[in-house]
């Protein structure tokens, strides 16, 4: 299944293959699942932020040091990044609280991915798919100027 939006990224982790890997593993559930789950998910998710939000690009936008670690930009800096020119209202609330749930699944996924297994995400794991889902179009139609 693609998720609309991803097409034009010639990026290997942004093809479709990446989030039907997530996708399989969680429908399957053969040995090791929720470690595959997690590796793709987070995976998509890494790069379609560095993909929409580039290292350079961003240095050009903000030097706040909260927006950096290592000297590299953080999630939260891509994402804000990405979120840069949309207008202020309940919909930049809307967006902002999803892709915030986004970067804390991004964490719990950082956990599934180092352990052999995880009942966070045998638990959550259809609910942290539909939420990747969500975020995945959200980031692609704010980085386009829309939401």
């Amino acid at each position: 299944m693609c998720v609309e939006g991803t097409k034009p990224f010639k990026n290997k982790a942004l093809t479709p293959s990446t989030l039907s890997g997530a996708e399989l593993a969680l429908s399957d559930r053969q040995d090791d699942w929720s470690r595959h789950f997690s590796v793709s998910s987070r995976e998509l998710v890494t790069h379609l932020l560095w993909k929409l939000a580039p290292d350079d690009d961003v240095r050009a936008w903000t030097s706040e040091e909260r927006y950096y670690h290592n000297g590299h930009p953080t999630r939260q800096a891509r994402t804000d990044f990405v979120l840069r020119e949309m207008d202020a209202g309940t919909a930049r609330e809307f967006v902002e609280s999803t892709l915030s749930a986004m970067l804390k699944a991004h964490k719990l996924l950082s956990k599934g991915t180092h352990s052999l297994e995880s009942r966070d995400i045998e638990t959550l794991g259809p609910t942290l798919l539909a939420q990747l889902r969500l975020s995945i179009r959200l980031l692609i139609r704010a980085s386009k100027g829309g939401a």
